[in-house]
């Protein structure tokens, strides 16, 4: 009816006395904005089209009037998915603007962001930004940094951060815009909803689902203020609540917000419109487990895609997946394989692959594998990583050293691919999207050992092992020590670092710059993109006479060791059984000199203190067998080329007033006072040059300022682990600031450049927290490694305030008279549960902290070491007495 109306309208104007009528051209323009702002977009389009045809036949380009409907027709054709004549009428629109506004007017920049929002629609993220860019700059001359024009701008770029995954900086920009927006509109203001759904998206993304949840809930609230309930703009935002709920197993109401968001998609839009929504809401059901529910909204969003070949093959693919995981694996790749009939996809023709594999049907496998080559797209590296890993399987059964070829090939790939991510966010994207590569080479590498047990193959199982394991952490080593080791200068290396941190905006001058830098120096580049392990004749010249390093790595059914001595190397195999004895590794060790392990863990090896695991022949802890630490990686233990001569001391000690009732002694992640923590920095200050920050003093600001500094930092404090997610992990400070929230998050953490030999966090769980694929527990102690610090005192679980002082304040004196760090500790512990009462003995008071990293003693005159000067010089004095007696 509408279009009738229109037409109607239209044919009027044609046949009107004069011709052609302006004024009536003005009715058509605001009809047209009408159903713009309703979402009726083709109506729009012949509203819009018809004003434009009556204004330039009357009016001489460009003109104002001209201007405005283009601006429009764009927009909408945006909204259409039409993306190429959008693009025409933006540049068209862009001169026009030019010529009558001038290049620096207001209609300048919203064509110049509109450019940006277009390509953000067409995926192309980093042309994007480029254009937003040109708006914001043009927006500060205009309006100034701090507007409310430049945060709505600003607001197009946080979307192409959350489009490229990297959800932190997102955040980061999202909360800026928040800060201008609170200055500049009204609470109840429709710009405020956007922020709060992309907030809301990408605290989901990375797993933080409470804050997810309060934006989510936040959003609607805003776009319900502004809208009808029945608006289609608020089918996103329904979406987004029912994804979270549904994450958050609140199903109920998940379901509820699902069919708020399918009611107004059946009152507004087609068909496939509905079936999309079905499509995404389903995958939340595939991730959290239940299929059956997932598989029957996939066949209903099949039963709306009739028609649209393509939608209802990407719908039956999904059900394939439902039948495929729930237990039905033939049903599954029968239907997987008539969709790829009708839609021949990459990424499935990739999946039917792994599946013909897992049920044994290489013939097939091969057919599938042979169909996904030839539609695989140069430069891809993401799928040419799959394809090999599947040639490397495929192989398997033929030849090993042909499926060892290629898996060592994919994992050359995606070593060079991950150093173009930026970030360890985005790291952890691309690791998560290829989870299960490094499972199979270690696998792949155990059983070539088997069939030929040497030196030489089990060196091959120590270098995969290691590739496999801190993939980010690893990145930040290789290059440090590629610029180091290749003799880069320290200026080119500052630029490299400083286009770095322009982002995506500098991401082609820092590939030309890195190009060049590669070409000029190229063991740099052998060191950097080779990712090469440490060989292990390397290893045992690192490693101390009385030490042992056991690398672990952990598979569904096994748990496969490498033992490294400075007099060799052995393999031990186990079953995986969720737990871990030692009997293997003690039988192994107990008849050599050894009296200190360095464990590098894998996956819920990290969670084990093994100083309280009881030797079974001696009945009592390990703790009195061996001074254990922890390493991230090999390389890790790597003795640092610049040695500690002289330890500078940062103690941080925030204090609270409150009082908690709910507990006999006080755990040092509630926020209640912590007497034991200013003591224990007061006595420890005491042993070195020193500055305290206490109380008042403890601000984030002056930690920023002061830690490069030190090369002892010491923090007394409070601390919250997320388990799910590393980044929602912090520790507290005593007071905020404007700018400040109190809280050293871990991102921040990272993102500070330390300088020191030990940083010892005594408060709780600090070396807890999720487990990422190609990275280890990530956690605070972790963050503080990333930053620089070359180790890490941590505590694994919570730790008591009674316990944690002595043993703390007992470590520091031992390595400050010249004890390893990790025979510190362990002499510390000892000494505790010698002299606490027998209540307090328990391990939960003293196994949970851990050294990390360099265990190495300081590099000073120590006590032990002006003996031995005082011995020495005595020694010389008695045979000179002698000779000249």
């Amino acid at each position: 009816m509408r279009i009738v109306i229109i037409f109607l309208l239209t044919c009027h104007f044609l046949i009107g006395q004069s011709g052609l009528d302006l004024e009536k051209a003005q009715d058509l323009y605001d009809q047209g904005k009408k159903f713009y702002y309703d979402a009726e977009y083709r109506e729009a389009a012949i509203a819009f089209d018809s004003c434009l045809a009556i204004r330039s036949a009357q009016l001489d380009s460009p003109h104002n009037l001209i201007f405005k409907v283009k601006y429009r027709i764009a927009n909408n054709y945006m909204k259409l998915r039409n993306y190429e004549q959008s693009e025409d009428y933006l540049s068209s629109t862009l001169e026009d603007g030019k010529a009558l506004f001038g290049p620096e007017s207001d209609e300048v920049s919203r064509v110049l962001g509109d450019f940006g929002v277009l390509y953000s629609r067409k995926r192309q993220f980093s042309k994007s930004i480029l254009w937003n860019q040109k708006s914001i700059d043009l927006k500060k001359k205009l309006y100034g940094s701090l507007s409310k024009e430049v945060a709505y701008t600003r607001m197009n770029n946080s979307n192409n951060y959350y489009g490229q995954g990297n959800y932190v900086k997102c955040i980061n920009e999202l909360k800026e815009i928040l800060k201008i927006y609170d200055k500049e509109l009204d609470p109840d203001d429709q710009n405020y909803n956007r922020v709060y759904l992309t907030l809301s998206q990408a605290y989901r993304k990375k797993g933080d689902l409470d804050n997810a949840l309060v934006f989510a809930e936040k959003a609607v609230e805003i776009k319900l203020k502004n809208y009808e309930a029945d608006h289609p703009s608020l089918r996103k935002y329904y979406d987004n609540l029912a994804k979270v709920q549904a994450s958050l197993n609140q199903l109920e109401q998940s379901k509820s917000n699902f069919k708020k968001a399918e009611k107004v998609y059946e009152g507004y839009g087609s068909k496939e419109d509905l079936g999309s929504h079905l499509n995404d809401a389903a995958r939340v059901y595939v991730q959290s487990g239940e299929f059956r529910t997932a598989q029957e909204m996939f066949e209903q969003a099949a039963e709306l895609f009739k028609g649209n070949v393509r939608k209802q093959a990407i719908a039956r693919s999904n059900i394939a997946i439902c039948k495929y995981y729930s237990g039905a694996p033939d049903e599954g790749i029968e239907i997987l394989e008539s969709a790829l009939r009708d839609d021949p996809d990459l990424e499935n023709f990739l999946r039917l692959c792994e599946w013909k594999i897992e049920v044994n049907d290489m013939d097939g496998a091969r057919l599938a594998y042979q169909e996904a080559t030839a539609i695989s797209v140069n430069g891809d590296d993401l799928s040419k990583v799959k394809l090999l890993v599947l040639s490397s399987k495929l192989d398997k059964s033929i030849s090993v050293d042909r499926a060892w070829a290629s898996i060592n090939e994919a994992i050359e790939v995606l070593t060079k691919m991950r150093r173009k991510y930026l970030g360890s966010e985005s790291k952890n994207y691309l690791n998560e999207r290829l989870e299960g590569i490094f499972d199979y080479a270690v696998e792949l590498s155990v059983d070539k050992y088997r069939l030929k047990p040497t030196e030489e193959q089990l060196a091959d199982v120590y270098k995969t092992i290691e590739m496999a394991k801190s993939a980010s952490f690893w990145d930040n080593l290789s290059e440090e020590n590629a610029a180091y080791l290749g003799k880069v200068p320290a200026d080119l290396i500052e630029e490299i670092e400083i286009l770095k941190r322009g982002g995506e905006e500098m991401m082609l001058a820092l590939e030309e710059r890195m190009t060049a830098l590669e070409m000029e120096y190229p063991l740099y580049y052998k060191r950097k993109y080779t990712l090469e392990v440490p060989e292990l004749s390397f290893i045992k010249t690192q490693i101390d006479e009385d030490m042992c390093v056991i690398d672990y790595y952990v598979l569904e059914d096994s748990v496969y060791a490498v033992v490294l001595t400075s007099e060799g190397t052995d393999f031990i195999s186990q079953s995986n059984t969720g737990e871990l004895t030692f009997d293997l590794e003690w039988e192994y060790l107990k008849d050599k000199s050894i009296s200190r392990v360095s464990i590098v863990p894998h996956r819920f090896i990290h969670f084990i203190s093994f100083e309280e695991i009881i030797n079974q022949e001696t009945q009592d802890y390990f703790l009195y067998d061996f001074a254990f630490s922890y390493q991230v990686n090999i390389e890790a233990l790597i003795k640092s080329r610049d040695l500690t001569t002289k330890l500078n001391y940062l103690g941080i000690a925030p204090t609270w007033t409150t009082t908690s009732d709910s507990k006999d002694f006080a755990f040092r992640n509630d926020l209640v006072p912590l007497p034991g923590a200013s003591v224990e920095i007061d006595k420890a200050a005491s042993y070195f040059k020193s500055t305290v920050l206490k109380g008042e003093d403890a601000k984030e600001e002056a930690f920023y300022l002061k830690a490069p500094d030190f090369n002892f930092i010491h923090f007394a404090t409070h601390a919250k682990i997320d388990p799910t997610n590393e980044l929602n992990s912090y520790l507290y400070f005593n007071s905020q600031e404007e700018g400040e929230d109190g809280i050293l998050h871990t991102d921040e953490i990272m993102n500070t450049d330390l300088r020191a030999d030990l940083v010892l966090l005594s408060a709780c769980e600090t070396g807890g927290g999720g487990l990422k694929s190609g990275e280890g527990v990530m956690s605070l102690s972790r963050a503080f490694q990333y930053a620089g610090a070359k180790s890490v005192l941590m505590s694994l679980w919570r730790a008591n305030d009674h316990s944690a002082q002595p043993i703390i304040l007992n470590f520091i004196k031992n390595y400050k008279n010249g004890m390893p760090k990790d025979v510190a500790l362990q002499k510390s512990k000892i000494k505790y549960i010698e002299k606490a009462d027998p209540l307090m003995r328990d391990e939960i008071y003293w196994a949970g902290f851990m050294i990390n990293g360099d265990v190495s003693p300081i590099h000073t005159a120590t006590p032990w070491g002006r003996s031995f000067l005082f011995i020495g010089l005595g020694i010389c004095l008695l045979i000179l007495l002698l000779k000249f007696a």
